[in-house]
């Protein structure tokens, strides 16, 4: 979704950075222009915001399976361990969403015309429902707050009740799909651009993941302050002087 909102803001890869250096840069709380220095830094945060959930769900999920094998698995699931991870993930998902949410709002004249309220409610609505779900659920059975039956177990109770609901809410929340991502657009332009790829083609493109690892590293060359070539490129030192302040939410 994030690459999908950048695509329709800054679309050429190569002018990316200097499309958001030239854009002023507003407060959060705010609708008031902060700086002169551009919204670089501020997109580069945002960046790191939406794709620190991959490193942080593998983490979680290794962890998940070393204690899950580790442990009895009952005993495991009404730990406070896994309570713990379960909270985590939550917080961890919870920033993704708020970056991409952030970064819609910012550039929402640009995106106007691209139905992204409609796109951020069907595709991260199911994402803040299963959210909530997954720590009420752990909690519940940690506790047992439930009252268990000869039919209904604890694993009954604490994986399969959210998975079940998961499923419908999805399948509720796909019928929402078809209008905040309609295939119109596209259609349109199909008869007066030439095709460049085949079925197949377009098949294997999209199970093509280079693009996430790609900004998963982008994210540690972020993060760690790593020179990713965007200098010597005719504004060497207005991007310095952004790189070199600290990080800031607001």
């Amino acid at each position: 979704m994030f690459y999908l909102l950048v695509l329709y803001v800054a679309p050429h890869e190569a002018q990316r950075d200097l499309f958001f250096m030239n854009l002023q840069r507003y407060g959060v709380l705010k609708n008031k222009p902060k700086h002169d220095k551009g919204s670089l830094r501020w997109f580069k945060m945002i960046w790191v915001m939406v794709f620190q959930i991959l490193p942080a769900k593998l983490a979680l999920n290794l962890a998940d399976w070393v204690l899950g094998a580790a442990l009895c698995p009952l005993k495991y699931k009404l730990s406070r361990s896994a309570t713990a991870l379960s909270v985590i993930e939550s917080l961890a998902t919870s920033l993704c969403v708020l970056g991409i949410v952030w970064f819609a709002r910012r550039m929402a004249p640009e995106l106007k015309q691209h139905k992204v309220v409609y796109k951020l409610i069907s595709f991260k609505g199911i994402v803040g429902i299963t959210l909530t779900q997954a720590p009420v659920f752990q909690l519940f059975a940690q506790y047992q707050w439930f009252h268990r039956t000869p039919y209904v177990s604890v694993f009954d109770f604490a994986v399969g009740t959210p998975a079940f609901m998961t499923c419908v809410e999805m399948f509720v929340v796909s019928v929402v799909f078809l209008w905040s991502f309609s295939a119109e657009q596209y259609l349109e332009l199909s008869g007066s651009l030439p095709r460049t790829r085949s079925l197949g083609g377009a098949f294997v493109e999209v199970l093509d993941v280079r693009d996430i690892f790609q900004g998963i590293w982008h994210m540690c060359k972020i993060a760690f302050c790593c020179r990713d070539g965007s200098r010597g490129r005719g504004y060497e030192g207005k991007e310095a002087d952004l790189e070199s302040d600290t990080v800031e939410m607001i």
